[in-house]
């Protein structure tokens, strides 16, 4: 059924396609239960093809329900739940909306120092992954990648910089 919602999505018959998302996620809750993993699965994969297609206003409410089932699964403070914070950060990312992008990547990297440490390596990824949407650009005032330095990518690549 979500093959053939795809399918009316790229033929941009968006009602059909989202009737079928809506009724195969009726399926899934009825199948496993409302707070099943496989659910919050499926929601973000309907909301992930939607932020391929950069659709981002069909996205976030999948992803938005999606986080929501996944904070009941884990607790809201569990280093499961950092996967989904920044597939939520990266959503809001790409649709220009950096303050909610920032907010979702510090609750992961707040998540990481308090399981590993300020300190600790598991924690560096989240701090790349916030400092390099926070420059805008000069001219467009796009948010770029920030340039990094020497050790910042020694850091990433596991050398020494």
């Amino acid at each position: 059924m979500s093959v053939l919602a795809s399918e009316y999505r790229v033929n941009k018959q968006f009602a059909e396609s989202d009737r079928l998302y809506r009724k195969a996620l009726a399926i899934y809750r009825k199948l496993y239960g409302k707070n099943d993993p496989k659910v919050a699965d499926y929601l973000e994969r309907v909301g992930y093809y939607h932020y391929e297609q950069k659709e981002y206003d069909h996205a976030e409410p999948y992803y938005k329900e999606a986080l929501r089932l996944w904070e009941r699964i884990y607790k809201p403070d569990s280093l499961e739940l950092c996967p989904h914070l920044v597939k939520q950060g990266r959503l809001y990312q790409a649709w220009g909306k950096s303050d909610k992008a920032e907010a979702f990547y510090q609750q992961e990297m707040a998540i990481k120092e308090k399981d590993f440490g300020k300190d600790a390596s598991a924690s560096i990824p989240s701090t790349m992954r916030r400092r390099t949407f926070l420059r805008p650009s000069a001219i467009t005032g796009a948010y770029l990648p920030c340039r990094r330095s020497r050790a910042e990518r020694g850091l990433l690549n596991g050398t020494n910089a």
